[in-house]
């Protein structure tokens, strides 16, 4: 706008100086006819012919000179522009307020200079004026486009130096920090804006992290308590058991025990309260609890987790539910007797290659309307390994969305049949690691296997 506003103030400046320098012109031209006019016409017609012809047409196009003396014309010939035509457009001009007129596809531009009956037309095409105004404009332009072109590279590297790099500078900062990396600050900024910006990220940091230290130190205790609970499965006599427990948090809401009981049978334990993490895992300590309890007063296993159904439902919220699986193995009668409250299927795995599932026997802890569990058994044969286990293993998802499932399961369970029992473990482990191809493990992973 400012470029097309300096364009019209420019081409009507140059108009007006030119018809003032055109009207100059005729003045003097006036003063010399006026001398002449006694004189024979043709002493007149040379002087106009001479005085035009003396004008460049590089410097001033379409010069023309018309002289009028009581009712005589006369036309500069110089330039062979003597018409009817350029003298009547030459006379409209004159009747113009900016002293211009079309003639053809030209545009003339008129001074007139008049004293008694004696009077001057000197006219000048506007092209040239155009080229001038067109060459001001573009060097203006051109002027305009680098100096904003100097200004974007100084305003350029001075805000990539003050907002730009610092900016980048925070943002990876924050990247790093919401990454887990507490222990990263803000430089120093210069721009005060940043500087103070940086300031209350580096005093909120602080603060998270010391509040972060604190919730690592209670957890490692909190992890260091459950691993205490968890029962030692190489101190059994004359069983072989192995265990697997990989929390997906610091805490787990898995659970496994082995206790003896007073008729030398052993009870094989495993559960899963809903959800991980913390909540969970006070879930499972306090479930740990009242099974203690209740195996002091219950052996029959349906009435066993009938009192710690009961129990649980009353010590958790509405919310908290869990599934569980108690096995009762006595060596004696050679048998295996089990309760399952919605727990994931175990495994009782034979020499021979035919795995015999234990099942849901009844609805999972905490549902208050729905308590009743049957007890199950099953014959046990030496050589035969009893396989107890959580869903994060079957229910463990690739990177493409896909459950490793119970034939995967099983797939391992033939293919280390004939290793030890701590082979099987860590083949099982690796499997779901391998499985899993990631490091993000989505829930708490328990396996409790026993050769009986």
């Amino acid at each position: 706008m400012f470029i097309l506003w300096d364009y019209d103030a420019a081409w009507t400046s140059l108009i007006e100086n030119k018809r003032v320098s055109l009207q100059e012109e005729a003045k003097v031209l006036l003063k010399s006819i006026r001398r002449l006019k006694k004189a024979d016409r043709t002493v007149i017609q040379a002087y106009v012919d001479e005085v035009c012809g003396a004008m460049q047409e590089t410097t001033s196009p379409g010069h023309h000179i018309v002289a009028q003396i009581d009712n005589d014309v006369i036309q500069a010939k110089a330039h062979h522009r003597a018409s009817l035509e350029i003298l009547f457009a030459m006379q409209k001009a004159i009747g113009n307020k900016n002293g211009a007129a079309p003639l053809g596809k030209e545009t003339l531009i008129v001074g007139i200079a008049e004293q008694n009956n004696t009077a001057v037309y000197v006219s000048e095409y506007l092209s040239n004026l155009r080229e001038i105004v067109k060459m001001q404009l573009f060097r203006r332009i051109t002027s305009i486009f680098v100096v904003g072109v100097i200004l974007a590279i100084v305003l350029n590297t001075v805000l990539n130096k003050l907002i730009s790099r610092p900016l980048d500078t925070m943002v990876d900062v924050v990247r790093q920090f919401g990454q887990g990396r507490f222990q990263v600050r803000m430089p120093g900024l210069t721009t005060r804006e940043l500087g103070t910006l940086a300031d209350e990220f580096n005093h909120m940091a602080s603060q998270i992290e010391t509040a972060e230290k604190e919730r690592t130190n209670r957890l490692e205790k909190a992890r260091a308590i459950q691993q205490n609970l968890l029962p030692n499965a190489s101190c059994l006599k004359g069983t072989k058991a192995s265990c697997i427990f990989h929390p997906a948090a610091e805490v787990a809401g898995d659970y496994f025990d082995i206790i003896q009981l007073d008729d030398g049978s052993l009870l094989f334990c495993v559960a899963d309260v809903i959800g991980h993490d913390v909540p969970a895992a006070m879930s499972a300590a306090m479930l740990k609890a009242l099974l203690k309890e209740a195996v002091g007063q219950e052996y029959d296993l349906s009435k066993l987790i009938q009192r710690v159904h009961e129990a649980f439902s009353e010590v958790t919220l509405e919310s908290d539910f869990a599934t569980l699986i108690l096995v009762r193995w006595s060596a004696r009668q050679r048998l295996l007797y089990y309760v399952s409250a919605g727990h994931e299927t175990g495994y009782l795995a034979k020499p021979n290659g035919l795995i015999e599932e234990l099942t849901p026997t009844g609805p999972i802890l905490g549902l208050a309307a729905l308590s009743e569990w049957s007890e199950e058994h099953l014959g046990v044969k030496p050589g035969d390994r009893l396989i107890l286990l959580t869903d994060g293993i079957t229910e463990m998802l690739s990177p493409n969305g896909e459950a490793f499932g119970r034939d995967s399961l099983i797939k391992v369970i033939n293919k280390f049949r004939k290793e030890s029992i701590e082979t099987f473990s860590e083949g099982l482990m690796e499997a779901v690691v391998t499985f899993r191809d990631t490091e993000i493990q989505p829930d708490d992973i328990t396996m409790l296997s026993v050769d009986l």
